[in-house]
């Protein structure tokens, strides 16, 4: 793949400069039985939901919201016109709750996002990973962690010298990224960037090693 130059400095470090690498793939969470492909997650929460649980989930939230809900609700995912089951971030609506004997309110529906852990203003909602399909990211580093290392007790400060070439693209060079480990599913579908925010993020799911050859390939290994 051919792209063009692509360097910067400090105060341009950042992801709506980078050139970045999407890598997609099928995440396979043990947890699943046998045929399921699609799997979600709620909220900033790190547990994998089987489509049978977050049902039940979102039952539980609506029971603790809607007097009288127990046993009378009936959540549906694909609704029309909000089909949580499609691969993105989505958030609880009318249309995906009913209750026998009760009419949802617009409050309601706040309630139990609320209650779920979702919040649309942070964009943080309900990650379906439509059959399994995961994206991460990879901004591509020229001279990297060995040259100019950094870490998360770190702040990049005002040393233009000490972060110089940490992440870019330059001509004449071949750049070869290695995915070395997955430690999670990374995005549910393709990424939004984040232009204000500074390329090394600590919430990382791939490693990536790049190393760089003369007329020069360089080649990164990657952990998702």
């Amino acid at each position: 793949m051919y792209c063009l130059e692509n360097t910067f400095n400090l105060d341009n470090m950042m992801q709506g400069q980078t050139t970045r690498v999407i890598f997609k793939a099928t995440y396979k969470p043990a947890s699943l039985h046998e045929g399921e492909k699609t799997f979600y997650k709620i909220g900033k929460n790190t547990a994998i939901w089987r489509e049978a649980d977050l049902k039940q989930e979102i039952e539980a939230a609506v029971a603790s919201v809607v007097l009288g809900a127990a046993g009378k609700t009936t959540v549906t995912l694909n609704a029309e016109g909000n089909d949580i089951t499609a691969a993105g971030t989505h958030y609880i609506e009318a249309a995906n709750i009913s209750v026998t004997g009760a009419t949802i309110t617009p409050e309601n529906i706040t309630a139990i996002n609320t209650q779920l852990g979702l919040n649309r203003d942070k964009k943080v909602g309900i990650s379906t990973y439509a059959d399994g399909e995961s994206y991460y990211v990879a901004r591509i580093k020229h001279f990297g962690d060995a040259l100019t290392r950094w870490d998360s007790s770190m702040s990049y400060g005002t040393d233009n010298l000490s972060f110089l070439g940490r992440y870019g693209v330059l001509r004449n060079n071949w750049y070869e990224l290695t995915v070395n480990s997955v430690s999670g599913p990374g995005y549910p579908s393709v990424p939004e960037v984040k232009p204000e925010t500074p390329d090394d993020e600590n919430d990382n799911y791939i490693k990536v090693s790049v190393k760089i050859l003369k007329w020069a390939k360089r080649s990164q290994k990657v952990d998702l």
